[in-house]
């Protein structure tokens, strides 16, 4: 997953830049989702997908991030909506009805 601040987040070929390096704490059930290279969260704001800076207290910008079954892919669930981070057929990134599908299943690497 990527992000543009004139496109927002979408989904684009790994290339190693930390636009496209997230972490999160896996300490914890539900966590916040950083973008390395700004360091902004993910928000989700009446409804739309957006970076904005993290607030320990702003619950929009939390996830619960599943990583039980890492070979299918994680899923990724907003803690107030409750739906998971899709990815559209035009390769967007949303939020969904959680389904399991592929489109909702998200890989990683530990850096």
């Amino acid at each position: 997953m990527d992000f543009r601040a004139d496109y927002g987040p979408y989904v684009f070929g790994c290339n190693g830049t930390t636009y496209q390096q997230w972490y999160w704490d896996d300490d914890y059930e539900v966590t916040a989702l950083r973008q390395r290279a700004t360091g902004l969260c993910l928000t989700l704001r009446n409804g739309q997908l957006t970076m904005k800076n993290c607030l320990a207290d702003d619950a929009a910008a939390m996830w619960f991030i599943d990583t039980s079954s890492h070979s299918a892919g994680a899923t990724i669930t907003n803690y107030v909506s409750r739906k998971c981070l899709a990815r559209t057929a035009n390769n967007l990134v949303t939020t969904a009805t959680c389904t399991g599908g592929n489109s909702q299943r998200w890989v990683w690497w530990n850096l």
